[in-house]
């Protein structure tokens, strides 16, 4: 099972281009706790950038990990991946002229469900 303490690493390997980000929101909470739903969040909004930008090669990684956590994970990991992740993108997404649904096509099989 995959554990709370595991998910942000996981994310970290996958997308690391994202280390100014989340350098930046570390720096923004002292480097204390922010909050696994704080921290997916930053996740959330890079993966938005990232795809106006049509840079989206490290995106199967990226939906590869929530995917993992939605299937593997805890109660509290699929949770945060639904909430904190999949959630906040199809927020974020939806005020962009691309919308939400541009993400589909990265999504395993357990994503759609949690989408809805």
């Amino acid at each position: 099972m995959i554990t709370k303490d595991q998910i942000v690493p996981m994310l970290l390997e996958a997308c690391p281009e994202i280390q100014t980000d989340w350098q930046r929101h570390r720096a923004d909470w002292n480097d204390e706790e922010a909050g696994i739903y704080n921290d997916l969040a930053v996740f959330a909004h890079f993966i938005v950038n990232a795809f106006s930008k049509n840079e989206t090669a490290r995106f199967p990684a990226v939906f590869q990990v929530i995917e993992a956590l939605l299937s593997d994970g805890t109660e509290e990991v699929k949770g945060a991946a639904g909430i904190g992740f999949l959630e906040d993108l199809q927020n974020i997404a939806s005020w962009q002229p691309f919308g939400s649904d541009a993400f589909l096509p990265w999504f395993g099989p357990n994503s759609p469900e949690v989408w809805k």
